[in-house]
């Protein structure tokens, strides 16, 4: 079955990817979406080296729109130029660090979860340009931070970035990325022997999970 989803999802990103011209932002961003969705294939295959040289491409690719972007806006507003960043690029710089993660590459997850959030407080600095989507784009990539730091033992400043992420309003975390964080929290102080403290945590990440699954899917079974 995973042969024949990642045979489908090839065949769409090679047709989706005539359709970009190098410049179109939402030609762009429907063949990322596949290449993203063929990633998670790749990852859960193993194939982790071709994933990461997806993403890193879909990296590249956003780094070059938004500055050529804000270049442009830089030459109509007459001011300085904020360079190849923008919400395309955290997301990417995000991406990316899940992946390294994924291949057990905790200290380069957490370099680049550490660069997409100094863009975040670059970007939401910047009020000429009116970015208001900071407090939307931040959880994911403190949850990558969390779980690189926890993984390299750090576990003092993981649990801090947890806290932080739990602290975030659910409507912003939604229950996927909320009980994410709470398994991933209780995870880490099971690791530091805090069973009692964890337990809580865990039962409330299961109640969170659920409420993110759709009826029916096999996990609820």
């Amino acid at each position: 079955r995973h042969d024949e989803a990642e045979s489908a999802l090839r065949e769409a990103v090679a047709i989706l990817k005539t359709r970009w011209d190098g410049f179109d932002r939402n030609a762009l961003s429907d063949y990322q979406g596949i290449q993203v969705r063929l990633v998670e294939l790749l990852s859960v295959e193993g194939k982790h080296d071709e994933a990461e040289a997806i993403l890193r491409t879909i990296l590249e690719q956003d780094k070059k729109l938004a500055a050529e972007s804000n270049r442009n806006w830089a030459v109509e507003h007459r001011s300085a130029p904020l360079g190849p960043m923008d919400s395309y690029v955290v997301r990417s710089l995000n991406l990316l660090a899940r992946e390294l993660w994924r291949q057990g590459n905790h200290s380069g997850a957490e370099a680049l979860a550490r660069e997409a959030l100094a863009m975040i407080d670059a970007l939401a600095a910047d009020r000429s340009r009116g970015w208001s989507n900071a407090h939307m784009a931040r959880p994911p990539v403190l949850f990558t931070l969390a779980e690189a730091l926890r993984d390299q033992e750090n576990y003092a400043e993981a649990d801090s970035t947890y806290e932080q992420l739990l602290a975030t309003h659910e409507n912003v975390l939604g229950w996927g990325l909320l009980g994410e964080s709470l398994s991933g929290y209780a995870e880490s102080l099971r690791r530091q022997g805090q069973f009692v403290k964890a337990l809580p945590l865990a039962e409330r990440a299961i109640e969170f999970r659920e409420k993110a699954m759709v009826p029916g899917h096999p996990a609820l079974a």
